[in-house]
This record gives C-alpha cells, sequence and structure tokens, in this order.
C-alpha cells in the first residue's frame, strides 16, 4: 500500500498540509495588531459613552450626543487609516523634512500668536488647529525616517 505510487501523490507531506493551512490565514496586515487596535478601540468607545452620557444629557438633551460626535470622528480617522495604508511608505521619506518644518512653523505660530482659551496657549485659528497633535505624527514620521537612514551607525553602541 506504500509502494503505491497513487496512493502516496494523493495525501500530501505533513509539512506541506501545515503550509496550506497558513496560507490561507495571511491576508497581508497584521492580525494581531489588527484585532488590539479594534479592542481598543471598543474598550474607548464604551469609556467615551460611559463617561459623558450624563454630561451629555444636561448640556444637550441627549445622552448619546458625545458618544455620536466621538463615533462620527472614529469613522473618520477608519477611512484616513485605510487611505494612508495603501500609499507605499517610501514616499514619507521625501514629505519628512517639509512635514518638520510646517510643524515647527506652526508650534512657533502659536508661541508668537498667543491664543489663550481655557487658559492655555495651544491653538491656532480661534481653536479649530493645534500644531502639537500634527507635531506628534509628524515627529513620528521624521524619526523612523531618521533612525532608518542611520541603521547602520545605530549598532554601534558608542555612535550615541
Amino acid at each position: 500500500m506504500l509502494n503505491n505510487p497513487e496512493f502516496t501523490d494523493s495525501v500530501p507531506p505533513r509539512s506541506a498540509r501545515r503550509v496550506q493551512q497558513k496560507k490561507g490565514f495571511d491576508m497581508g496586515v497584521d492580525v494581531l495588531l489588527l484585532l488590539s487596535v479594534f479592542s481598543l478601540l471598543i474598550f474607548g468607545a464604551l469609556m467615551v459613552y460611559s463617561a459623558s452620557w450624563d454630561f451629555s444629557l444636561g448640556i444637550y438633551d441627549d445622552p448619546t450626543y458625545i458618544f455620536g460626535r466621538q463615533m462620527q470622528w472614529l469613522g473618520l480617522g477608519l477611512v484616513a487609516i485605510v487611505v494612508i495604508s495603501f500609499i507605499d511608505y517610501h514616499y514619507f521619506k521625501l514629505a519628512a523634512l517639509p512635514m518638520i518644518i510646517v510643524t515647527v512653523l506652526g508650534l512657533v505660530a502659536v508661541f508668537v500668536i498667543s491664543d489663550v482659551r481655557h487658559n492655555a496657549t495651544r491653538t491656532l485659528n480661534s481653536g479649530s488647529f493645534m500644531p502639537g497633535e500634527l507635531a506628534k505624527i509628524t515627529t513620528i514620521i521624521y524619526l523612523a525616517v531618521w533612525l532608518y537612514s542611520k541603521r547602520n551607525q545605530i549598532k554601534d553602541v558608542f555612535y550615541g
């Protein structure tokens, strides 16, 4: 029975079966990271609803007003993430320096204009734009590009 070529050809070896099973699970994304992000989104949404329903009911006469606004921004953020995920990350290398320059100019503008809202100076355009939020994303992109450019020297402990 084992010497029969029909029998040996019909059953793939054990290692081939494992490869076939894993191949169907690969979606081109980090599934564990995706599950973690969605778990945090759901938990955060529950916390926003739990913490804001009383305030929302008192101010807006609707217990879900703030939660609804949060869900609108969550939807917009998810659309932005999907769109950005299709951009080749090598383009960020070209945009990193102009982005950091614009961000630094925005932060300096906040310092010069001094638009005080709620005893804090952090916004431009009557509270519509916060350069500090842009600085978070820009700093991550710029440091990623810079660290990649220094990848050979970083391995040397005495370089830093």
